[in-house]
């Protein structure tokens, strides 16, 4: 049930924008909380820091098809966010 209250107030965060609740190392550790596992709660990465990588390689010179600029920022925000 505390997943469930946690969800909702996730979500309705995204858009009320007040406590914070939508933002991912937050929203983790709740989850992680409600589980009993607050350490290894897993967090998602940074989308803004995914798309950088991604807009130029699929836009810029190398013109990659979308498929391969977005595995290839996958990898590159993994690898970035595993450093942080």
């Amino acid at each position: 049930m505390a997943v469930v209250i946690i969800a909702l107030l996730v979500s309705m965060e995204s858009v009320l924008d007040s406590w914070e609740f939508h933002q991912p190392i937050l929203a983790a550790t709740l989850i992680g909380i409600a589980f009993g596992h607050p350490v290894e709660a897993a967090m998602a990465p940074d989308t803004a820091l995914a798309s950088i990588p991604g807009s130029i390689l699929v836009t810029g010179q190398a013109k990659l098809p979308v498929s391969q600029g977005i595995a290839i920022a996958i990898t590159i925000v993994m690898a970035v966010q595993s450093v942080l």
